[in-house]
């Protein structure tokens, strides 16, 4: 018989079991072919796998019954018991999600299962995410089906048995609510300027110096369950041995208590009478490291259990949970607990705090906090449900945005108070994609430095996007280095962190460290519990990262063409993945890739600092979205093209989606520039079309960074091997006359030569990285 979570979604009708979610009336239930039985994919009759995280119960919004199964892959199955509610031709389909096709086999138990291929869904999670797949058609009896699934790497959210060959209505969400237009007009006002007032306390801010002098630091997971192995205690001697100045170290790991004792919230009773913080702190600081504390602020079990009010809701009054995990709401008086835990760590010498993940469950939030303080900010009531097409909730993201960045004001004011050399390095996990940001423009410019990840600037959503409509696909470095230079340019140019797991080889460590470093970046090596030290793979990007912090420290990117990411622009267009590509992100991203490919300087411009006027420098910005500016920014603009400054605004005839259009749009769009863009500049000739070229500072010191190859380094463990590029041969830097260089990392004075009106210097042969400074005359 059918389990209690199999009767959740089903119910008798004249003693037959059959789905009790119909996309018709009620009175279509004679209708058989819109029969669809549910049973949901994480209540298996049996499992069985010798992986005991196998099939593991996983919490999704978007999930039928709010639950889906992950870790899925590997050696296993799952059986369940299908209840058939009348003789007849039937359909099982799976409902799942999977960023690539994959191979399924199925089918009734005691038969030879049925291998069936399935298509991506091109995510994991979010509402779209989700797809079925016919797995069974056969003539069955009235009674019980019992049907096997065997591993495969998906996520399995719900079985569905139906009497017509359609695919299952089960999961359709209903059409968004109307609003007034009393409603839509309180909706249109923003609850925030562009530029707020406590942008104030943080424009021009410069990081601590100690963090821009090392460009490569070491990243460790040592959790508690590490706490019995020497490692533990011994990671900082053995990290400083590798050559590395930076660690990155968890001080809390996933949901649990204090490291130390803490006078607020849970303690971990390993850390009751030994303060496990201050001699990991001390450890590293006695071994010559700086010690960033890695903080999960997001999940916390224990407050969840003392303070229920306090944990983040979804729509339906859940806990939301990650990692089975509570999620903790920053709009309860959780922030101030997690303040009070940072100035702990503070107190004890953590030279940095380490804020990883989303800080608000991205779909908004429906505790009491957050329903009282969304209604007194805007006026309107808390939406309902969640749903991408309702204004309404789009209000409600906004507010998330607005929340996350009243946390961070208010943490970094009470740790700042405190210290000054304390780096924050806050996360804003999913906006290197720009079509699914999470956080705002304004979140970058509280952090010394934004937290993000080497592939970050790639998706399955766009994948999926870019795949589904056929629009022109950016080249994969050009994905990744405009998400490493978002991340440094929303934040004044101050250098992202930038987290770089999985490196297979020294010369993959080698080869993201110096991609990174080239785009302004920290490279922040993951480096493997278990094999610390692992002087092979990582002594080589270390020192590279040392070299390079002393040759770039202080600088920031050449200013000379802007290209303006407009959120407002994506606010409206949301949630049309395809609108937002072909108006905003398609044009942005074509401007960035025919800049880099011609080797300009280049750098992006958030709403907030348009607002703010911050274009000192450039020569020329770039609109993809002109109409959606706001008044702030349109005077901003105004006065950029009063004092000379080109502006170049994207036309419909640059048809920037189109494959066979993107290069007439790219020469359309350089043609615009003017036939002086290099008017000025010091160029780089010569070597691989691919190679990054970036130019820091201004006046008369230069320095040109220029990165290999590095978009073969699979930080995912999902592509198939690839080989290295070949060394960089073959390059020269021009200059005017009179101009002198010299190679940073070996300190090789370049001798040039004259070329027509000015110098030219011929680069020795490298394999990852060069650092070249340039003095003008």
């Amino acid at each position: 018989m059918p389990s209690s979570r199999h009767r959740r979604h089903a119910q008798l009708l004249g003693g037959c079991l059959v789905a009790g979610w119909l996309a018709s009336s009620p009175a279509a239930l004679s209708d058989f072919a819109r029969e669809e039985v549910v049973v949901e994919a994480e209540a298996p009759g049996v499992r069985e796998s010798s992986n005991a995280a196998f099939a593991r119960v996983h919490y999704d919004r978007w999930a039928s019954g709010r639950e889906c199964l992950i870790r899925f892959g590997g050696e296993g199955s799952c059986t369940y018991t299908l209840p058939v509610p009348r003789p007849g031709a039937w359909h099982v389909w799976l409902r799942y999600a999977s960023r690539s096709a994959v191979s399924i086999d199925a089918g009734p138990k005691g038969a030879p299962p049925l291998t069936v291929t399935v298509p991506p869904t091109g995510a994991l999670e979010g509402r779209g995410a989700w797809g079925w797949a016919r797995l069974h058609s056969a003539e069955l009896d009235a009674g019980e089906l019992v049907f096997v699934i065997h591993a495969a790497p998906l996520r399995p959210d719900c079985l569905v048995l139906t009497a017509g060959e359609a695919p299952p209505t089960h999961a359709t969400p209903p059409a968004p609510p109307a609003h007034s237009a009393e409603t839509l007009a309180a909706i249109a006002v923003e609850l925030t300027p562009d530029r707020p007032n406590w942008l104030d306390e943080v424009s021009g801010l410069r990081a601590p110096a100690w963090y821009d002098r090392v460009r490569a630091g070491v990243h460790t997971r040592l959790s508690p369950r590490w706490r019995e192995r020497a490692t533990f205690r011994t990671a900082a001697r053995s990290v400083r041995g590798l050559g590395a100045l930076v660690l990155v170290r968890h001080l809390r790991t996933l949901g649990e208590g204090a490291w130390w004792p803490s006078a607020v919230g849970p303690v971990e009773p390993w850390a009751a009478d030994e303060d496990v913080a201050r001699g990991i702190i001390g450890r590293a600081h006695a071994a010559g490291l700086r010690l960033i504390a890695y903080y999960r602020h997001t999940e916390d079990t224990g407050v969840a259990a003392q303070h229920p009010d306090w944990a983040a809701r979804d729509d339906s009054g859940r806990i939301y949970t990650r990692n089975r995990r509570p999620l903790m709401c920053l709009n309860s008086p959780y922030v101030e607990h997690v303040q009070a835990r940072l100035l702990e760590l503070v107190e004890r010498g953590a030279d940095g705090l380490y804020f990883d993940e989303v800080h608000m469950p991205p779909t908004g939030c429906w505790c009491g906090s957050c329903r009282t303080r969304f209604t007194a900010a805007t006026g309107l009531p808390h939406p309902e449900t969640i749903d991408d097409r309702d204004p309404l909730y789009r209000k409600l993201l906004e507010f998330n945005d607005v929340t996350i960045e009243r946390a961070f004001l208010r943490w970094r004011r009470a740790i700042r108070a405190r210290r000054e050399d304390v780096v924050l390095l806050i996360g804003n996990h999913r906006a290197p994609d720009l079509l699914d940001s999470h956080t705002s423009g304004r979140l970058p410019r509280l952090a010394d430095g934004v937290k993000t990840e080497f592939d970050k600037g790639l998706s399955a959503r766009t994948d999926s996007l870019l795949a589904r409509t056929g629009f022109a696909a950016p080249p994969r470095d050009v994905r990744l280095a405009l998400g490493w230079s978002w991340c440094r340019d929303a934040a004044e140019g101050r250098p992202p962190h930038v987290w770089i797991p999985r490196l297979a080889s020294s010369g993959a460590a080698l080869a993201a460290t110096a991609g990174v470093i080239a785009h302004g970046g920290v490279a922040n090596l993951d480096h493997p519990e278990a094999t610390i030290p692992d002087q092979k793979t990582f002594r080589a990007a270390l020192e590279l990262g040392a070299r390079s912090g002393s040759a770039l420290a202080g600088l920031r990117p050449t200013r000379r063409i802007a290209l303006h990411h407009p959120e407002r622009a994506l606010a409206r267009l949301a949630p049309d993945d395809a609108a937002a590509w072909r108006e905003v992100v398609g044009p942005l991203v074509g401007a960035f890739e025919a800049l880099m490919r011609s080797r300009l300087p280049v750098g992006l411009v958030s709403d907030n600092l348009l607002a703010e006027g911050a274009l000192e420098g450039y020569e020329v910005l770039f609109l993809p979205s002109s109409s959606d500016l706001s008044a702030a920014m349109r005077a901003a603009v105004a006065r950029f093209a009063r004092d000379g400054g080109l502006v170049i605004c994207n036309r419909v005839e640059w048809d920037w989606c189109a494959s066979d259009g993107r290069p007439r749009a790219v020469r359309a769009f350089l043609d615009a520039l003017g036939p002086d863009r290099r008017r000025g500049a010091i160029e780089v000739e010569g070597g691989p079309a691919a190679l990054h070229v970036v130019p820091y500072g201004e006046g008369s010191r230069r320095v040109l960074a220029l990165a290999n190859e590095f978009d073969w380094v699979d930080t995912r463990g999902t592509r198939s091997a690839s080989a290295p590029p070949d060394p960089v041969e073959g390059v020269r830097v021009l200059a005017p006359r009179g101009a002198r260089a010299r190679d940073l990392l070996s300190g090789a004075l370049l001798e040039g030569r004259g070329v027509g009106g000015g110098v030219s210097f011929d680069l020795a042969p490298f394999e990852h990285l060069a650092l070249v400074e340039i003095e003008l005359p």
